[in-house]
C-alpha cells in the first residue's frame, strides 16, 4: 500500500468535502430567513417576540429529535440519499414558508424544514471519516463547520437584500429554489467510498482504520451508547452551545435593532460580521485540534481542550455583549464568542470521528447533535419570553453566559475517553 494517496484520491476527498460544505452552508442560509424577517414577519402576522421564538423552537425540537433516527440510517445507508433526498425536502418546506397564510402553516412549515435538514450535518462527519485517515481529519471538518459559519456570514446583507427588494415572502421561495437545484446536483456528482472507482493502493489508503469494515450498527450497539459517561458529556456540552449559539444565531438581527436602534438596511451588513469570526474560527478549531495531536497530545485531549477552552469563551464573551455600553463594542464581543464557539465546534465535530466506535459515528454526532438543537429549542423561548418581559436582552445574555460556562465542564470534565461499542470488532481504533 501507497503510503501518500494519488491526485485523483485527492480530488475525490476534497470534492466530498466540499460538497459536504456547499450543502451545510445552503441548511444554515435557511435556518436564518425567519430571523432576518423576525420583524417582518411580526407585523405582517401581528406576533409577539415569544411567537416568533415559537417558530425559532419549533424548527430546533424537530431538528433534535430527527438527530436520533437520521444518524441510525446514516451509519446503515450512507450519506449520499439521505442528503439529497433530505436537501430537497427541505428546500420545498423553505419555498413553502413564502407562501404561507398565516402563522399555522408557517409554523408547518418551519417543523418540516427541521426534520428533513436533520441529515446534513452528520452525514458530513461520516464523509470525511470515510474519505480521509484520522491524522488529516481536522482541516476537512473544519471546512464544513464553517460553511455553517459562511451561511450566516452571509445571510443577512444577502437575505436583507432580497427582502427589501421583493418582500419576506419571495426570500423563502428564491433560498427553496437553490436548494432544489443543489439537491439534484448532489445526487449526481456525489458518491460514497463504497460505490467510487478507486484503485486498491487508494482503497487501502482510505480504510487504512479499517472505516469500511465496521459493521452495519444494530440496535442494541445503539441504545449501548446511552450507557456512556463520554457520551452524555458531549450531549450535555453541546445542549449548552446550541442554546449559547441560538442567542446570536437567532435574535442578532432583531437584537441591533431593538438594543441600539439600528435600522434593517444596516443590520443586514452589520450582523454578518460576527459570522465572519466564525468561519476563522471554524477553520481554526481543525487546525488546532490536528496540531496539538502531532506535537504528542492525545487524540481525545487534543479535541477535548478546544471543545471546552472554545465554549467557555464563547460564554465569557456573551456575557460581555450583554454589558456592551455600544453596537460597535457589543458586535466585537458576539464576534469573538462565535470565534470561541466554532473553535470548539470544529474540534466537536473532528472528535467524534475518533471518539466514537467505527460503526457509530453518525449516531454518536446525532446524538449529541439533538442535545444542541434541544438547547436551540429552549434558547429562543427564553429569550423570546425575556425581551418581552424586560424590553431588552441584557438578561438573556447573561443567562446565555451561564450556560455556556455549564457546557465547558460538561465537555472537560465527562469527555475523557472513546465510547466503548457493543460489537466486538468494532472498537476506537484510538484513545
Amino acid at each position: 500500500m501507497s503510503s501518500r494517496p494519488s491526485s485523483r484520491l485527492r480530488r475525490l476527498q476534497w470534492t466530498g468535502a466540499v460538497f459536504c460544505s456547499f450543502a451545510v452552508g445552503i441548511n444554515y442560509m435557511d435556518r436564518a430567513t425567519v430571523s432576518i424577517a423576525n420583524l417582518s414577519i411580526r407585523q405582517d402576522f401581528g406576533l409577539t417576540a415569544t411567537e416568533i421564538g415559537g417558530l425559532l423552537s419549533v424548527w430546533s425540537l424537530c431538528y433534535a429529535l430527527s438527530q436520533l433516527p437520521t444518524g441510525f440510517l446514516i451509519d446503515r445507508f450512507g450519506a449520499r440519499i439521505l442528503v439529497g433526498t433530505g436537501l430537497f425536502i427541505w428546500s420545498l418546506a423553505q419555498g413553502a414558508g413564502g407562501l404561507a397564510a398565516h402563522y399555522g402553516q408557517l409554523l408547518v412549515s418551519r417543523a418540516v424544514l427541521g426534520v428533513s435538514e436533520a441529515p446534513a450535518y452528520p452525514s458530513s462527519a461520516r464523509v470525511i471519516a470515510n474519505w480521509f485517515p484520522p491524522k488529516e481529519r481536522g482541516l476537512p471538518t473544519g471546512l464544513y463547520t464553517a460553511a455553517a459559519t459562511v451561511g450566516p456570514a452571509l445571510a443577512p446583507p444577502f437575505l436583507t437584500a432580497l427582502m427589501l427588494a421583493f418582500g419576506w415572502r419571495m426570500m423563502f421561495i428564491v433560498m427553496g429554489v437553490i436548494g432544489v437545484t443543489a439537491s439534484v446536483v448532489w445526487v449526481v456528482a456525489y458518491r460514497d467510498t463504497a460505490d467510487a472507482r478507486l484503485g486498491s493502493d487508494d482503497r487501502a489508503y482510505v480504510r487504512a482504520d479499517e472505516q469500511e469494515r465496521a459493521p452495519a450498527i444494530t440496535a442494541g450497539a445503539w441504545l449501548k451508547l446511552l450507557r456512556s459517561r463520554t457520551v452524555w458529556g458531549l450531549f450535555g456540552g453541546s445542549f449548552c452551545l446550541g442554546f449559547v449559539v441560538w442567542i446570536h444565531g437567532g435574535w442578532l438581527p432583531a437584537f441591533l435593532e431593538t438594543q441600539y436602534h439600528i435600522s434593517l438596511a444596516k443590520t443586514g451588513m452589520l450582523a454578518s460580521i460576527p459570522w465572519i469570526g466564525a468561519i476563522i474560527g471554524a477553520m481554526s478549531g481543525g487546525y488546532l485540534s490536528d496540531w496539538l495531536y502531532k506535537r504528542g497530545v492525545g487524540l481525545v485531549t487534543s479535541k477535548r481542550i478546544p471543545m471546552a477552552g472554545g465554549l467557555a469563551g464563547l460564554a465569557i464573551f456573551t456575557g460581555l455583549a450583554g454589558l456592551a455600553s455600544s453596537a460597535p463594542l457589543a458586535i466585537a464581543c458576539i464576534t469573538l464568542g462565535l470565534f470561541c464557539a466554532q473553535v470548539g465546534n470544529s474540534a466537536l465535530w473532528a472528535g467524534v470521528t475518533v471518539l466514537a466506535p467505527r460503526s457509530a459515528i453518525a449516531s454518536v454526532a446525532t446524538i449529541f447533535n439533538c442535545g444542541a438543537y434541544l438547547g436551540a429549542t429552549c434558547s429562543p423561548i427564553i429569550t423570546g419570553f425575556t425581551v418581552d418581559r424586560t424590553g431588552s436582552f441584557v438578561v438573556a445574555l447573561l443567562v446565555g453566559a451561564g450556560v455556556g460556562l455549564a457546557g465547558a465542564v460538561c465537555y472537560g470534565v465527562l469527555v475523557t475517553r472513546p465510547v466503548e461499542s457493543a460489537e466486538p470488532d468494532d472498537r476506537p481504533a484510538f484513545a
